[in-house]
């Protein structure tokens, strides 16, 4: 009994001498998207009992690290970086049901836009040319989620964390590296991967922050200077320097901007771990999930030499005993007040009132509040850039505003006659209750329009907005597809429709709104009086051919319509009331990767009287076409108050911004006129097949179509956005 005892108590003391003894630091380089190897290597070290102490790391070396620190997982860490999301804000790209869709300017056909006025300050270069090869919106956004509640969860100080850490950012004015210790953890991070000319920017500590990678993409100095542990396990994913890839921009970028590029390590204090990814360049998210493949086999690899050399041992049960346990120390996040450093006046004033607008109810600005508040503001178009940021119970919100006055160009342009270019001018005041005022001008072959809008964002819960719009236009209508500028022989009339209305519009979530209209104006030569209540949800990704996304779209509307322009047997114009009901369902599936296939389902019913000229009847009722190159046809089949239409829309994404889509709708009418008949008794196929690719300031198409209320096929080239004027 008494040998059994002694041996239970020297099995102990060795345990606590091994736990206690060789502290291990863990310091990851920089690379980009070459960084998910950390993760991979991280989950070998962690599968295999080997601990990790302290955590230092450069740029993507920084994401990796601090989440490890802010007790992460690997597979966590991997879910995120394998997720659309992720993949979205990395490159910029702001969900669109992020936006704020009653906060959104009404989509045009700009091709691209300056803002003027203001200060004076600004000249068109620096409006017309990006800050930056990546938009730094939605990042800035993910950063403030990712990262306060782990900056109060330490009091600001990086050794309180699951894991002691370090950042390093460049501070390329005094030509030095900036070590992070204390302060937001968000910031730091965002500062240390702020690679020049791919991410923007940002200013830590009235410092402006760059990649930390060049002037010291591999930490281990910071390491041994910070926290001296006992071994140090290096992990680069970079390279020295060498040649870079030939015809490979962002190869020769980073060669260009890391001027120290020394990855080695002291045999003497650990063992370095270099991954093979450099096949990959700094923007190669896509291929995450193979880059941590790689990772993980590389990090087993070396298992045996660094227990060889490593006698601490720390089970993952221990280590995931300590994540729960710090978990529960992280608070959530509200905020009670907000300021704008910078800004004065309305300015700072508009802002506000945007991101305290819930505060009033609850008494504290939650971080969902801020998130909707945050993309409202990005929605509108507002600001050149927004960087949000903690100070204690303050959210700071640290913006650079665009200048009020907006002039943009842009149109379509194709082989056919439904060619026009645009030109706008907006106003947009930044104040409490702000306006917007948009001057629209349509020009073409076969189209002439102006519009006028203006609206007034009113401050309350959920943002809401009454507006007033003008819209004279002139559209000639053919009986046949002609070719541009061949349409001398061909049938054709045309038709006015001028009107005015005022409405009010509020948004019910971030991607939906509910409007409430009256207007009065003519269409064709039918002057007419209506009353609109409108529920709009809409995620579609591009003003033309979209790919993902739904939209859904249901209006009651009721009018008053008079005819004065037919000649009937009476003198007296004809007077009728209708009352109708439309609803349109769009809606993008992701089959695969590289293919999607879209569903349409589009109907109408009415009630009241119709026309007894056959044209004013057709030209009052609703027209469905869904191809833009047909917009222009004046086609009796396709036009219906009651009606119901089908569609399906595949589409292979051969490269990311190339699709080759098929396009295949069937309508049928429920009456004709007055006269009420079965539906599919009479069945019109429209069809098209077309090769896209999308520009970031346009797309270019070119198709073929057929559609049997036409009996023709048509083929055209185009460019540009379809968006025409909105009707009565």
């Amino acid at each position: 009994m008494k040998n059994r005892t002694l041996v239970i108590l020297a099995t102990l003391l060795a345990t606590a001498v091994m736990q206690a003894a060789d502290k291990v630091g863990l310091v990851l380089s920089g690379g980009g998207a070459k960084g998910v190897a950390h993760v991979g290597v991280i989950k070998a070290l962690e599968d295999n009992d080997i601990p990790i102490d302290y955590v230092a790391g450069t740029s993507m070396g920084s994401i990796v690290g601090s989440l490890y620190s802010c007790g992460w997982t690997p597979d966590s860490m991997l879910n995120m970086m394998t997720s659309p999301d992720f993949l979205m804000w990395s490159m910029g790209v702001v969900p669109r049901e992020r936006l704020s869709l009653v906060s959104m300017p009404e989509p045009t056909p700009e091709w691209g836009k300056i803002s003027f006025g203001g200060d004076g300050n600004g000249n068109i270069a620096s409006q017309v040319l990006p800050k930056s090869l990546i938009s730094p919106t939605p990042m800035n956004m993910e950063f403030l989620k990712l990262y306060t509640p782990y900056t109060k969860a330490c009091g600001g100080d990086f050794d309180n964390l699951f894991v002691p850490f370090r950042c390093v950012f460049s501070d390329v004015y005094k030509k030095h590296k900036v070590v992070c210790r204390k302060g937001s953890l968000g910031e730091s991070v965002r500062g240390s991967m702020s690679f020049p000319l791919v991410y923007r920017s940002i200013v830590v500590d009235s410092i402006l922050a760059f990649d930390g990678g060049i002037y010291d993409n591999f930490p281990v100095d910071v390491m041994r200077e910070d926290f001296n542990p006992d071994f140090i396990i290096g992990v680069s994913v970079s390279k020295p320097d060498g040649k870079p890839k030939v015809d490979n921009m962002y190869s020769e970028l980073e060669d260009l901007i890391i001027q120290n590029n020394d990855y080695s390590l002291d045999p003497e204090i650990g063992i370095k771990i270099q991954v093979p990814v450099t096949q990959f360049n700094v923007l190669s998210f896509n291929d995450a999930q193979e880059i941590y493949n790689i990772g993980y086999q590389t990090g087993l690899q070396w298992v045996d030499s660094i227990k060889s050399r490593l006698k601490a041992r720390r089970p993952l049960a221990e280590v995931n005993e300590r994540r729960a346990e710090f978990a529960a120390k992280v608070p959530e996040v509200a905020f009670k007040s907000v300021s704008t450093p910078g800004l004065t006046g309305r300015e700072s004033e508009y802002l506000k009132s945007i991101f305290t607008s819930r505060e009033r109810h609850t008494g504290q600005i939650s971080m969902e509040d801020v998130e909707d508040a945050y993309y409202s503001v990005v929605s509108q178009g507002d600001v050149e850039e927004l960087l949000p940021e903690m100070n204690g119970d303050d959210l700071v919100l640290k913006a650079t505003l665009k200048q009020p006055w907006r002039a943009s160009a842009g149109g379509w342009l194709s082989t056919g006659v439904g060619s026009f270019i645009y030109a706008g001018v907006g106003y947009h005041s930044l104040k409490k209750n702000s306006l917007d005022a948009l001057l629209s001008v349509w020009g073409g072959q076969s189209y002439m329009a102006v519009r006028l809008k203006g609206r007034i964002r009113l401050n309350s819960y959920n943002p809401s907005y009454i507006f007033l719009e003008g819209t004279a236009s002139k559209k000639k209508y053919y009986n046949t597809l002609p070719f541009f500028f061949s349409n001398h022989n061909i049938e054709s009339f045309n038709s006015n429709m001028n009107f005015v209305k005022a409405g009010y519009e509020v948004g019910q979530g971030q991607s939906a709104l509910l409007r409430a209209s009256v207007a009065y104006g003519q269409q064709y030569k039918v002057n007419t009086g209506k009353v609109a209540l409108e529920y709009l949800f809409d995620t579609l990704g591009e003003r033309t051919f979209p790919v993902s996304g739904r939209k859904t779209h249901i209006s009651l509307s009721g009018m008053k319509m008079t005819d004065t322009g037919s000649q009937i047997e009476t003198s007296a114009a004809q007077e009728v009331w209708r009352a109708k009901l439309d609803m349109l369902w769009n809606n993008y599936y992701s089959v695969s990767r590289n293919f999607n296939i879209g569903a349409l389902a589009q109907g109408g019913i009415s009630i009241g009287k119709r026309f007894s000229d056959r044209k004013a009847d057709l030209m009052t009722s609703h027209e469905f076409m869904p191809l833009e190159s047909m917009d222009y046809c004046y086609v009796p089949g396709l036009r219906s108050d009651d009606f119901m239409a089908f569609g399906a829309i595949p589409v292979w994404n051969i490269f990311q911004r190339i699709q080759l889509r098929g396009e295949a709708f069937a309508y049928t009418k429920f009456r004709e006129s007055a006269a009420w008949k079965a539906p599919f008794s009479k069945t019109e196929f429209l069809g098209r097949l077309s090769f896209v690719t999308s520009l970031p300031f346009a797309s270019v198409s070119m198709s073929v179509s057929y559609c049997t209320a036409l009996h023709s096929w048509n083929y055209g080239v185009a460019i540009g956005w379809f968006v025409p004027h909105p009707k009565l």
